[in-house]
């Protein structure tokens, strides 16, 4: 991993292009000044759990970006579930899924998912994001039909530029936008929808059977 020396101002002529151009960036100077009179709306420092309430500068404040809905982090059954694990099999896996960091825990959990779902098959990741990644980049590829709601989130994006896979956008949950482009091209391709289950930006959620309906008209293979 890189790291990036902060030289002292009167050495700004040693800077490289790169450092000098992060240096005079006047957007740091503009969100160090937004942190300064609170305005700024990232890298808050939390001083405690992610309740409904929490502490930012000693003070308490709600909790509206949180991703807790059901209140399952600060469950103390899971605390205990957690700590339990955790002295068993550490901190971490020290390593990546492919190579030395599967446990036979994750493949409990995932056999206990497959259950739940009556799924023949699950997989974990560690993140939303790593998730949305790894299934888009690995199941679409370039000659694909795909039809993508115009409010999905920025990870999704970042998997489906990443599979090379062009996509088409279609106003936000309009059934009959995703149709006009899911009937297009030859017959013969593979098509695509991709939603969201909740939305993140706006907390909506999409008329869902609708649009299962409409990837069983087309088989299409359906995302949320």
């Amino acid at each position: 991993m890189g790291t990036l020396k902060t030289l002292p101002h009167h050495e700004s002529e040693a800077l490289n292009a790169v450092q000098q151009r992060l240096r005079d960036d006047i957007r740091v100077a503009e969100a160090k000044t937004a942190a300064r009179l609170r305005r700024f709306p990232y890298y808050a420092t939390i001083e405690s759990a992610s309740h409904s309430t929490i502490m930012v500068d000693g003070e308490p404040l709600i909790n509206l970006g949180s991703n807790n809905y059901l209140g399952l982090a600060t469950d103390p059954r899971v605390i205990e579930a957690a700590t339990d694990a955790t002295r068993l099999w550490g901190t971490g896996v020290t390593g990546s899924r492919l190579l030395n960091g599967t446990l036979s825990l994750h493949e409990s959990l995932e056999a206990t998912l497959c259950s739940f779902y009556e799924k023949e098959a699950a997989l974990v990741f560690p993140t939303g994001y790593t998730a949305n990644l790894g299934l888009i980049s690995g199941t679409l590829q370039p000659g694909d039909i795909i039809a993508v709601d115009r409010e999905i989130h920025a990870s999704l994006f970042d998997a489906l530029m990443l599979s090379r896979a062009p996509f088409r956008r279609f106003e936000h949950n309009s059934v009959d936008g995703a149709r006009n482009i899911l009937t297009r091209g030859d017959a013969t391709r593979a098509r695509a929808l991709v939603l969201e289950g909740v939305y993140s930006m706006q907390g909506d959620v999409p008329p869902l059977a609708q649009f299962a309906a409409l990837a069983g008209e087309v088989s299409a293979f359906l995302i949320v």
